[in-house]
């Protein structure tokens, strides 16, 4: 009886997080980019918001890059933006991965129809919410025994790069007795 006990806990083990990522996948999507796959059009950044737009002549004709619908769809703008010839692309970047929030902009120099984008990352907030989690499935040694963990972590509150949140963790030996232990508590970490 005893050697069917570990591989039915890893059975479940691994069913437990095929689950725990599609419920996670369904519900807690965070953007609507996220959801949609496709690009979805900014917010103007706090610097401008509250700024008038003019119109301005351009003394020469504004440079774009070639490639049409194709292009546009490869890129993964919104389907009316895809048809749309008159819609063309100005610029397109890759922002790193960050905690930090950044600010796309891109200038037009209106004399020679040039354009050029820049980013800039943020400063991080003094308080947010947190609505970040994770789950993972280690295997390593505690107290000379190889152990399975699996770990969930749920952030709650950032105050600057530091995260409070919730953490639990479920350690089972894969070697010697069925002694499952549970770890449950809240904490702090610092994120860099």
């Amino acid at each position: 009886m005893k050697k069917y006990i570990y591989p039915l806990f890893i059975g479940l083990l691994v069913a437990g997080l095929i689950f725990l990522y599609f419920w996670a996948k369904a519900f807690y999507t965070p953007t609507q980019m996220a959801e949609k796959k496709e690009a979805v059009q900014a917010n103007p950044s706090t610097a401008v918001k509250n700024s008038a737009k003019t119109a301005t002549a351009v003394a020469k004709p504004v440079v774009v890059y070639k490639g049409g619908a194709a292009l546009k769809d490869g890129l993964k703008l919104p389907q009316e933006v895809v048809n749309n010839e008159p819609d063309q692309v100005l610029s397109s970047i890759t922002a790193p991965e960050s905690d930090h929030k950044q600010t796309v902009t891109t200038v037009l120099n209106t004399e020679t129809g040039e354009s050029q984008t820049f980013i800039r990352q943020e400063s991080l907030p003094w308080v947010a919410f947190d609505q970040r989690g994770q789950v993972g499935m280690y295997a390593g040694v505690k107290n000379g025994t190889p152990t399975a963990r699996l770990e969930l972590q749920q952030g709650l509150l950032q105050v600057k790069a530091v995260h409070i949140g919730a953490v639990a963790t479920v350690d089972q030996p894969m070697q010697g007795p069925l002694q499952t232990e549970y770890y449950v508590g809240v904490g702090a970490w610092y994120r860099w």
